[in-house]
């Protein structure tokens, strides 16, 4: 998959920058679920998903998700119960995946099919059909028509069922290896489904959240404010260059669901020649940012973490423990040496406002 993406990215002319850090044994190469799915016409649509193994799941998808319209409503350990209510700006993606499969004319203009033979699945007589994708512009835009079914493939080997149409089997393939296989076990259809299938009752203790709640992400907000926000002591510049300017955000923070407090200092020069930024947490709650690729630097009694700028890396970064909080650091325009200078030269900021 992470292949056919790189390849796509290239057609299309663009360049793509993947970061990570994963133990070989973290996590298998390939990834299995089971979906128990819903869809009464004309918007009706109940996604069920086993209970990822731990919270952190990486597919990041809900344990239930309804959608009835424009109105959405989910549940996952990790995010707590959720709705937009009603607010389309706001979209989860509930039944996406299977509705490109329930209702496939999108792909018709897309690929070109040749039949194979017949077949059986899930109890349903199928056309067994090799796609192959046509050509596309420069951009390869195919409004997302084949993202669910698994993007940039060289091929979809499909299967069709043979009254109703739809795809019971789609296997996206990428130079002769299956990428993605998503396949019906069981299937019915006209049956009268019960309404409070699509009734949202959040799990007993749990309180729910709009999505885009008011107050926790504050972007443009003075320094003093957010330092008093902060659960940890928030660090900035003691002598920023006079022609620079400084915009801080805050992200509060949240339980459910589950947000850590941070802070974001980002500095400007006036003529847009230097940029800096300065993303704070607590060093209790911070993510890995240790900078695999980087080195380790002591300097003033720090200890740093600090990744140079190169012809194939864009940036110099720089990460750091000061006390309770995590402080990392980057700059496309500063060198690894000046967030070096710049780290020894931070001080805790006060939550006093200033005196005018």
């Amino acid at each position: 998959m992470q292949e056919a993406f790189v390849a796509q990215a290239k057609r299309s002319g663009g360049r793509t920058v993947m970061v990570g850090s994963l133990e070989p044994d973290q996590r298998s190469p390939e990834h299995e679920e089971q979906v128990r799915f819903w869809w009464q016409r004309p918007d009706s649509i109940r996604e069920e998903r086993d209970a990822p193994s731990d919270e952190g799941s990486w597919t990041g998808h809900a344990t239930l998700a309804i959608r009835v319209g424009a109105t959405w409503w989910s549940f996952s350990p990790r995010a707590g119960a959720m709705t937009n209510a009603g607010d389309e700006h706001h979209s989860n993606g509930a039944g996406e995946q299977f509705l490109a499969m329930l209702d496939p004319s999108e792909l018709i203009g897309l690929l070109d099919f040749t039949i194979s033979g017949r077949g059986e699945r899930a109890g349903r007589p199928v056309l067994l059909v090799s796609c192959r994708p046509r050509p596309r512009d420069r951009r390869g835009f195919d409004g997302f028509a084949l993202h669910h079914l698994g993007a940039a493939a060289h091929e979809y080997v499909i299967e069709v069922d043979g009254e109703h149409g739809i795809l019971l089997r789609v296997e996206a393939r990428f130079d002769g290896q299956a990428m993605q296989v998503t396949e019906a076990l069981q299937i019915a259809f006209d049956m009268p489904l019960d309404p409070e299938l699509f009734r949202f009752t959040p799990p007993p203790g749990e309180e729910l959240h709009r999505t885009g709640a008011v107050g926790r992400f504050r972007h443009g907000i003075p320094v003093h404010e957010a330092v008093a926000a902060a659960p940890f002591t928030v660090h900035t510049l003691a002598d920023p260059p006079a022609d620079w300017e400084l915009t801080a955000t805050l992200q509060a923070g949240s339980p459910r669901p589950l947000e850590h407090a941070s802070v974001g200092l980002h500095y400007r020069s006036r003529d847009a020649t230097a940029q800096l930024n300065i993303h704070q947490m607590a060093a209790a709650t911070a993510e890995d940012y240790s900078l695999p690729e980087g080195e380790d630097v002591e300097r003033a009694g720090l200890s740093m973490r600090v990744r140079r700028r190169t012809d194939t890396w864009p940036q110099a970064q720089l990460s750091m423990t000061v006390d309770d909080t995590l402080i990392v650091m980057n700059s496309d325009t500063l060198t690894a040496d000046d967030l070096i200078r710049i780290a020894t030269r931070l001080k805790p900021a006060s939550a006093d406002p200033p005196q005018v």
